[in-house]
């Protein structure tokens, strides 16, 4: 692994294009989560980051640019809701599923006719992405997202990437991706539905319980993610949840509020992490699950309330989650 920091990006911004060009993989924080990126019309160098992560094929990667120009060589058509949503929220954590260009290799797509496309915010990825850039975020599958430098080398350290060190990530959940045909949020981020509904006012969540199914538009669907290496419960009872787990170290995730009410005296101050907004909470809730999973041996999550990017929140926990409690 290389590492470039974000102070020596300038000088070095042409040598990390070169070596997108020719293949090569590249780590970089976007204002969501770091993303493992590849040039997008070269189909060798996208099959690279599915081998490096172990994704399966048909988990379909985001495409990201930081121009509509680029647009055109990516997408068959721009719909007008579409339009209308770009210049509300991009750049920004917003991914719109269209129809693929020919053009692009199917392996970026999963072998579907869709293409998932989104402009960062993050200043870094915007001097980057005047390559479009197929990135998933940069994590081994199944585990949490990379909101800092040090999650990306925990998981490649050995491999031959280079990554841009831009510090730690601001939101911390992946993007909004909403498919601006059929009007659905296929997977929730900070963009809530109640902002969507100022500019599509038919918009509505795919839910966690529609029916599984075999082929998805969007990363995020359709396999367990986000998920610590030691068991994770999304809890609506922590005292109850504590006391069934006694004798073993427990990791606690729960709001300021809900700890200084009391937490068993029995769970050491050092497993817990504390959020005072639901902002806080997504902006730490992956890093939180590294560190936790080093120390104990379960984690219990304060289930959150529903709301704005609480939706967000729950999704990704009920993704990570071994299981919930009730």
């Amino acid at each position: 692994m290389e590492i470039i920091r974000e102070g020596d990006l300038d000088e070095k911004l042409d040598y990390v294009k070169k070596k997108l060009l020719k293949g090569g993989i590249v780590a970089f924080p976007t204002e969501t989560v770091y993303g493992l990126g590849a040039h997008a019309f070269d189909e060798k160098a996208v099959k690279k980051i599915f081998e490096l992560k172990n994704r399966p094929p048909d988990n379909p990667l985001i495409v990201h640019i930081n121009n509509l120009k680029m647009l055109g060589d990516l997408v068959e058509e721009i719909p007008s809701k579409a339009h209308l949503l770009m210049e509300k929220f991009w750049p920004g954590p917003l991914t719109l599923i269209f129809k693929r260009n020919k053009k692009v290799p199917a392996i970026v797509s999963a072998g579907l006719d869709t293409i998932a496309v989104r402009m960062p915010s993050h200043p870094i990825a915007k001097k980057l992405c005047d390559i479009p850039i197929a990135a998933p975020s940069a994590n081994k599958s199944t585990r949490p997202s990379p909101t800092t430098p040090e999650h990306v080398i925990e998981d490649f350290f050995k491999e031959d990437i280079v990554l841009i060190d831009g510090g730690k990530t601001e939101i911390g959940l992946e993007s909004t991706v909403i498919d601006v045909v059929s009007g659905e949020i296929l997977r929730p981020g900070k963009i809530g539905i109640e902002e969507l509904k100022e500019w599509l006012p038919s918009v509505k969540i795919l839910g966690l319980s529609s029916p599984p199914q075999k082929k998805v538009k969007s990363p995020g669907m359709k396999y367990r993610h986000y998920s610590p290496k030691v068991p994770l419960i999304l809890s609506e009872n922590l005292k109850r949840d504590i006391e069934r787990h006694d004798g073993k170290r427990i990791g606690i995730i729960a709001s300021c509020e809900r700890v200084r009410g009391g937490i068993d005296k029995k769970i050491s101050t050092g497993f817990v992490r504390e959020y005072s907004s639901l902002e806080e909470l997504a902006a730490n809730l992956f890093q939180w699950f590294r560190e936790l999973e080093k120390e104990t041996d379960v984690i219990l999550v304060e289930k959150v309330e529903e709301r704005g990017i609480g939706v967000a929140i729950v999704n990704r926990l009920k993704k990570a989650a071994s299981k919930v409690s009730s």
